[in-house]
Order: structure tokens, then sequence, then C-alpha cells
């Protein structure tokens, strides 16, 4: 079964203005790219890899050519908001320097929380839990109560457990010191510094099982934010008892009833008083044009107006009259066809996408085959024997382009725009009128009469199954009642116990503290130990303080989940949505730490805290927090150790398969993108020389540049030689020049190479 097409980039083109003119960077450039597949751009500094990442998320706004997300169109010289926001969120990109996404002034909280919130993520969330947020809760009220009990009794079991170990490691050590502590040799230095480091053993210990406490409970609250959603899939599916279906069912069957008896009320009102027919006649107003097309002509106008610029320039500059000429064609047909379509745009501005390139198509061949007709005409100010003058070749293609065939394209921009705008609005007029007339022509009260007596039996149908359910709900309440009491008690003992262990471990820490002190009293009169000594010993104290603020985070998220599981209830339904969107966010961004392999304390951290790699992990969990379609990955590894590069790549590999999305991939290195990449894309300046299957361009590259780039790549056989540049000349790119046309030749299935029919020939048989 074929895979969906999740990207299409067709004739994708980037100019840069500068103070010497204008400069092509990237030169048609197509490729496709599947859902779950990986696709690497290789070249070497200057090639365009970047360029092309960055025109598809749009840092560059305007380039030419047509680009589909999904089969939504993302080109155009300007996007709509709404075009905008689906682009954000569905194509994301990593950069070689991390702080390019990182803000080092803000913590890892808030820098994933910015994108949840520009992309309106957690507006949709929010929007989802709250659709039927009060049927979920209702439904499953002891389910979310048991589950919450269950899930307190496993943090409290965990966390004595931790604690009965480390009392079982330490206690009889902090005797065995305070015994030893009158024979410790106040002269010997290195003596004292064993038992300074004993102390800093145990408190360092305290620490690591504080740690790992906090990252189960952590942990823990994960589990119970998926058991909502598990819950919420059963309700909408209506995994529920019988007795519940039965209420649901009649209540909704009750509601639309409801409806239809205030939909007729008001036709009759309508029908009878037409006054009321003003608020059907507003619906003229309101109507407005959706003019997306517009964007992709909009891009074909920017290209010939580039390409006119280039061309133009180039005449300017060069002192060789064949090579004036040659500029001053390309350059007087991409300006007429540029001011023509500027001129008429308004006529072709409907068109449909598809149409849009038919049409273009035909300026496209008439600019080709002028071009070939006139190739070798010199140009000049006045026509005489051996020059035609550069008006009189204007005035020719400004007649053929007035003679062009388009009179289709502009009956079909005008039946778009009267189809799918003016009558959409004339039919969504007349359903509102029409509605009841078909359904009741003649019995407006009879029907209305009919749905009130049906309103009867339901409702009292509705109050049979609410009373059968009740009757069930009492049954299981009183059953739960008992093994609610049960967990409580359970809860309730091992909190006592957790008191008990807690008493007993700030008592070890007290005696410690205590032996500390005595310890530093005996080496005062060595300044530089004492010092070194006292805060070494400050230092772990206050790590381990600091973790009264995660103690208090949790309780907060603890206390949020409450809420959410209905299991406590809020003060007004504001602050309720408040804290349910705090809990939302917090997940979501500990749930993305921990996707890169990460944990959920490093949210509160800040960018210059963490390592190279750490830093990339977190800025691939900044890009897959909005849950995107298309990753572009710019040399995220370039920069990283040998062995954070692994890690990183393997990282790649293993969301993209997880989470089923497709990333194309930017790099230098060829022996990463060879075990990484399902296929390859080879660009020099610019343009692409070949493209195909990973192993089968590798395994037998055609293009010369392509050959040149892969007999760079340090293999085990050439280790010993030393390393020498491999100059390449690009001397292919002069026999590319006009008229020669570059064309696409397919090698073998999944693998094409880029160049004139003549070059492809020689470098066949070079194979």
């Amino acid at each position: 079964m074929a895979q969906q097409t999740t990207l299409n980039v067709k004739n994708l083109k980037k100019y840069f203005s500068n103070k010497f003119g204008v400069v092509k960077a990237v030169d048609n450039v197509n490729f496709s790219l599947e859902q779950g597949k990986i696709l690497g751009l290789i070249g070497e500094s200057g090639s365009g890899k970047t360029t092309v990442g960055r025109s598809l998320i749009r840092l560059y706004e305007s380039y030419g050519g047509q680009v589909t997300l999904l089969d939504e169109v993302i080109s155009g010289n300007k996007l709509t908001k709404k075009q905008n926001l689906f682009l954000r969120k569905n194509m994301q990109m990593i950069f070689q320097d991390p702080y390019s996404s990182l803000n080092g002034q803000k913590n890892i909280y808030s820098i994933l929380k910015e994108p949840l919130i520009v992309n309106g993520i957690l507006k949709e969330k929010m929007k989802d839990i709250f659709q039927d947020w009060q049927d979920v809760v209702k439904n499953f009220k002891y389910t979310f109560l048991e589950k919450y009990l269950d899930v307190d009794i496993e943090n409290t079991l965990g966390y004595n457990k931790k604690l009965k170990t480390f009392l079982g490691e330490f206690e009889e050590k902090v005797q065995l010191w305070k015994e030893q502590f009158s024979n410790v040799n106040k002269e010997n230095t290195k003596e004292i510094e064993e038992q300074f480091n004993a102390f800093f053993a145990f408190l360092d210990k305290k620490q690591l099982f504080l740690t790992q406490n906090f990252n189960d409970i952590y942990k823990r609250a994960g589990v119970l934010y998926k058991f909502y959603f598990k819950m919420q899939e059963k309700y909408r599916l209506g995994e529920i008892t019988f007795d519940e279906v039965e209420v649901k069912n009649t209540a909704k069957k009750l509601k639309q009833i409801q409806e239809e008896i205030k939909d007729i009320s008001h036709f009759i009102r309508v029908k009878e008083n037409p006054e009321h027919n003003q608020e059907i006649e507003k619906h003229w107003e309101n109507w407005t044009k959706y003019n997306n097309s517009k964007n992709l002509l909009n891009s074909y106008v920017s290209q010939y107006k580039y390409e006119y610029k280039i061309n133009e320039h180039n005449a300017l500059i060069t002192d060789d009259l064949e090579q004036y000429s040659y500029y001053k064609r390309l350059s007087i047909v991409n300006y007429e066809i540029y001011s023509y379509l500027k001129l008429h745009f308004n006529k072709f501005a409907n068109l449909t996408y598809s149409k849009i390139d038919d049409f273009i198509y035909i300026f496209e061949n008439t600019k080709e085959e002028f071009l070939l007709q006139n190739q070798r005409v010199l140009l000049a100010q006045k026509t005489s024997e051996k020059f035609r003058s550069v008006s009189s070749f204007r005035h020719e293609f400004i007649d053929i382009l007035a003679n062009l065939e388009v009179t289709k394209f502009i009956l079909n921009s005008k039946n778009n725009f009267e189809n799918n705008y003016k009558n959409k609005n004339i039919i969504h007029l007349e359903s509102i009128i029409n509605k009841y007339l078909i359904s009741f022509p003649k019995k407006d009260h009879e029907q209305k009469s009919r749905l009130e007596n049906q309103l009867k039996e339901v409702t009292k149908e509705h109050e049979d199954a609410k009373n059968v359910f009740e009757e069930e709900t009492k049954r299981f309440v009183a059953e739960f009642s008992l093994v609610q009491k049960r967990k409580e008690a359970q809860l309730a003992n091992l909190i006592q116990q957790n008191k008990e262990l807690k008493e007993k471990v700030a008592q070890l820490e007290k005696e410690v503290l205590e032996l500390n002190q005595k310890l530093l009293e005996t080496i005062k009169r060595d300044e530089d130990l004492f010092n070194r000594q006292k805060n070494r010993f400050k230092e772990k104290q206050d790590i381990i303080k600091s973790f009264s603020i995660e103690n208090k985070n949790i309780s907060n998220i603890y206390r949020n989940i409450r809420l959410f599981f209905g299991i406590e209830q809020a003060i007004s339904i504001c602050l309720l949505k408040r804290r349910i969107k705090k809990f939302i966010t917090s997940e979501l961004i500990y749930e993305a730490l921990e996707s890169v392999g990460l944990l959920r304390q490093f949210a509160y951290r800040y960018p210059h805290e963490f390592s190279g790699g750490q830093r990339q992990r977190i800025v691939i969990a900044r890009a897959l927090i909005v849950e995107p379609k298309v990753l572009i990955a710019d040399e995220p590894i370039a920069s990283l150790d040998i062995s954070i590069q692994a890690q990183v790549v393997n990282l790649l590999k293993k969301l993209v398969e997880e989470k089923n999305l497709c990333m194309i991939f930017i790099a230098h290195d060829l022996s990463i993108v060879e075990y990484l990449v399902d296929e390859v894309v080879i660009l020099h300046t610019g343009k692409i020389v070949e493209r195909g299957k990973t192993d089968l361009v590798y395994n037998n590259p055609i293009h010369p540049y392509t050959k040149n780039l892969l007999e760079s790549v340090p293999k085990m056989s050439n280790a010993h030689i030393p390393f020498k540049p491999l100059p390449f000349v690009n001397s292919y790119l002069s026999e590319q020049e006009f008229p020669n046309k570059i064309v696409s030749q397919k090698v073998e299935e999944n693998h094409y190479v880029f160049g004139t029919q003549k070059q492809i020939n020689e470098w066949l048989k070079e194979v």
C-alpha cells in the first residue's frame, strides 16, 4: 500500500537581492516526502541546503514554486493567518545552534510552553476536554477516586521503601562515626578529610533518593493524566454500563425533540410575521471571499520579476556581445510575462491550483519556443544588418502574449468566483428558508403538536431510565464505600509510617550536622581547610533544602489532578479551568522532555545549566511538542561531540518511527546520512544534481559532483592515507547554459540524475 505524501515541493526557487543585483540561491528544486520517511539534503557549504529548509518553513517569506503540506498549499507571497497557523503547527525546524530556539533568560518550562500557546495547542486541548468534562467525571467519579487513591498509596509506599533503605545504610554508620570521632587524629589532614567525605556521602545519598522519589511521583502524575483520557475515550465510544447508556440515549433524544420544537416554533413565527425575514436577510451582508489561489499566482508573478532582474543585471555587467544579447533576451521575455500577469492579475485570480499550473505552462512553453527561435539574434539599440533593436524584439514578444489563447482560463476564473462565493451564500440562504417548507408544507401546527406529545413520552422513558440507573448507582456506591474505607485506612497507616521514618532521617541528619560542626571546630586553625569543608557542606545542604520547592510543585500538581478528576470542587468555573489548564500544560511539557530522554525536573532549569547535547534534545522537544507532521533538521549534530552525535541521531530516528512523522535531514556528514535517511537529494549551486534511494546513490553515483562528495568520506580502507582536499572543477555547469536544457533521467528504479542529455550519456558510459 502506497504511503501518504505529506510534503510535496514543486519548482522551488529562492532569490536574494544585494547591491550587486539578484542571486538565484535555489533553482527548480523538486521532491516529495512520504509519511514516516527521512529525506537527506546533501551538499557542500553554499549549495542551498539550508535555504531550502528555511524557505519551506517560511523564514524566507517570498519564494517561487508550489509547496503543499498535507494537500494544503503553503507557498505564495503572503499566507493568511489561518494558513500560517497551519504551517507552524505541522512543520517545525531544528537548527545547528540550539540557542537559535532557546531564550537564555527563560527556564525550559517557559520555552516549551510558548509554542503550545502560539500554535493554539492548549486552546484546542482545553476545548476538547471541556466538551464533555462534566459528563466524564460524573460517569467515572468512583473510578477516578479509586485510581487516585491507588497512586497515592503507591507514592507513599515507594517513598517509605526509599527511606527504609537509606536508614538501613546509614543508621549504624552514624553511630560508628560518633564512637570513632574521639579517636580521629586532629593533626592528620588526610584522616580528617576522609571523615568529612563520609559526611558528604550521607548528604549525597539523601539527595539521590529524594531525586529518585520525586521523579517517580512526577511519572505517576503522568499516569493519572493519561488515565483521564483513557476514560474520556471509553465515554465517547459508549463503553459504559447498560443503565448509563439508556439514560444517555433518552437524554439525547429528549434534547433533539426540544430543539425541533424550538426550530419549528421559530419557523412558524417567521412565516406568520414577515418582519422576521430581516433576520435571514442579514446573511447577505456576512459573506466574504476566500482567496488562497491569489497567493500562488502572486508567487509566479514574483518569480518572473526576479528572473528579469537577474538577467538584466547579467546583461549589464558582461562585455561580451553574445552574452549580452543572451541575457537581454531572457530579461525582456521575463519582464513582459511579469507585466502581462500583473496587468491581468484579477482576470485569473480565482483559478484553482491545478488550473494555475496549466495556465503558467502556456507562458513557459511560449517563452521557450520564442527564445529558441531567436537564440542567434544579437540585440542593439537600433536595427542594422547584423543587429536587431531591443524595441522590435520586445514588441514582437508583446504581440505573441497578446494573442495567447487564455479565454478558457478567464471564464474558469469567473465561474469559480460566481459558483464558489456568490452561489454558496445563495444556497445557504435558501436552505434556511426552505428547511421547513419542504418538511412541513401545510402542517406546521400539527407537526408541533405531534412533537410535543412525543416529548411527553420520551420524558417518561428518560425518568424511568434515570430511576433504574439511580438504584444501580446506590448499590455500587455501597460496595465502593467499603473499598474506599479499606484503601484510606491503608493510606493513613502508610502516612503515619512515613512521618516516623522522616523523623528518624531528620534525627540522623541532626547528628551528622553536629559531628560535622565538631570536626570543623578542630580544624579552625587551618583556615583554608576550614573554609573549604564548611562551604562544601553548606552547598550540599542548600541542594537538599531546594527540594522543598519540588515538594511544593508536586503538591500543586496533585491538587490540580484532584480538580481534574472531579474529586475536589473549585470555588468557580474560571478557577477550575485555570488550574486544569496549568496541569495540562505541565504534563504536555513533561511528556515532551521524557520523549527526548530528559527528566521532568529539568523543566525548571535554564539553558546554560545543560550540556550541548541536552540543549539540542530540548530544542527537539520544543519542535515536537506541537505534534508536527514534518521536521526539518538543519545540521543538528554538527557542533556536538561524536558520542553525543550518535545519541541525537538515534533519538531522531526513534522519534520518526514512534510518532510516524517525516523529516528533512540537512547535513555535511555523509556517513550519518547513509545510516539515517531513506532517500537523498544531492544539491550543488542551488540545483538538484542527483537523487534517489540512499543505498542506490551511495553504491552507484553517476553525477561527477556526487562522486567527488562520496570520495571525500573517510573509510577504514583509506585511513592510512594522509588527508588531501579533493578540488572539484565546476566545468559541467558551462555545458548547461542556454540553449542546452537540463533534464532528469532515470538511472534505475528510485534513482535519477540531472544534466543535459549529452552529459548524462557520457556519465553513464563511465559507470
